[in-house]
């Protein structure tokens, strides 16, 4: 009887702890991305960066991801244009980003942005190259009265 006691004192205080364990857990915020300097980024996505950011300076530097998923990313500007990147440690590309010119952007993606986009809307376009998948994206940001849409089209002009 008394081991029969003992257990279950036993399960009930670990019960205790590990709910109180989680609850703290629960109560911490989620671990925020770090802003960098290109001297804390690994060498290998340091140098991956450089490549495309050229003679722009970093406009901002970001570590993301947890562990074995740790991503960096970089922001830049080049001839007016917001760019970005996203490589692995191993300088791995992942993803860019570029605000493009609409003379850059595909036929069907214009004509397919512009009917799902209000009428007279600016439209802005950003290129988005999934270098691993070899897929390109273009996001469209459409702009009336102060009022922006955002669409995602892929290079077939499918939204």
């Amino acid at each position: 009887m008394l081991k029969k006691t003992l257990a279950i004192v036993l399960s009930v205080f670990l019960l205790a702890l590990c709910s109180a364990r989680i609850a703290g857990q629960a109560d911490k915020p989620a671990p925020k991305d770090e802003t960098l300097t290109l001297d804390k980024v690994p060498e290998a996505a340091r140098n991956a960066l450089k490549k495309l950011m050229g003679d722009n300076a970093a406009t901002n530097l970001a570590q993301r991801g947890k562990k074995d998923a740790i991503r960096y990313e970089g922001h830049w500007t080049a001839d007016g244009k917001k760019h970005e990147a996203v490589v692995k440690a191993d300088g791995t590309l992942i993803l860019t980003e570029a605000e493009v010119d609409a003379k850059e952007v595909p036929e069907v993606v214009q004509s397919a942005a512009k009917k799902a986009a209000a009428e007279g809307a600016t439209l802005a376009f950003i290129k988005i190259r999934q270098e691993q998948k070899d897929k390109t994206f273009f996001e469209v940001r459409a702009t009336k009265n102060a009022k922006t849409q955002e669409f995602v089209f892929d290079a077939a002009g499918k939204e």
